[in-house]
């Protein structure tokens, strides 16, 4: 765990986050959560574009953040090893910023979560490995690869008909994430 400080920083932030929202409300009550920091399209539109990457730290209660720390942290931790704390803490802004990005231009909803940064260290995860591998072919053929795949399409299947998720900020994330660790690793690919 000492080799992953930033991943651990991160979630002991969101943690921390919840429970002073919670102190002053409940971070399922939405203006409550827009108050602290959740995305609001009027609100970024309108000078605060901040919300972008505090709408990572923020989180629809307990459960909601621990079911992130819990899926995320792994995925955080493995990336945080393969690049570094300066370039994994760059992927998650850049997930999180994307992810926020794109739920912010395609639906007017308050949304809340680390879900884009966290679809992003998992787009990073794919791009680190498909460097590992080589090529395109060798990633194609890859169990771990089409096991990570074959879970978002799952994921965003079940999620889209069981659960409320923003599968536009968890889309936005994979990608921007993965565009961030390949500019990121670009020159140091073969030491990734």
């Amino acid at each position: 765990m000492a080799r992953a400080p930033a991943s651990l920083v991160l979630a002991a932030l969101s943690v921390l986050w919840l429970a002073w929202i919670e102190l002053h409300g409940s971070s399922l009550d939405v203006p409550v959560s827009v108050r602290f920091g959740a995305l609001e399209r009027s609100r970024v539109w309108s000078g605060e574009p901040w919300r972008l990457l505090s709408a990572a730290l923020i989180h629809a209660g307990w459960l909601h953040l621990a079911w992130n720390v819990f899926f995320g942290l792994p995925a955080c931790r493995l990336v945080e090893r393969a690049i570094g704390s300066a370039r994994f803490l760059a992927v998650y802004a850049a997930g999180a910023a994307g992810g926020s990005s794109l739920s912010l231009l395609g639906q007017d909803a308050v949304s809340s979560g680390a879900s884009g940064a966290l679809f992003g260290t998992v787009g990073a995860a794919l791009v680190l490995h498909g460097r590992a591998l080589g090529s395109l072919g060798a990633f194609a053929r890859s169990r771990p690869a089409r096991w990570i795949l074959g879970s978002i399409l799952v994921w965003s299947l079940v999620g889209g008909i069981f659960l409320s998720l923003d599968h536009l900020a968890h889309g936005g994330g994979l990608v921007t994430g993965a565009a961030a660790a390949w500019v990121l690793t670009w020159t140091g690919a073969r030491r990734a």
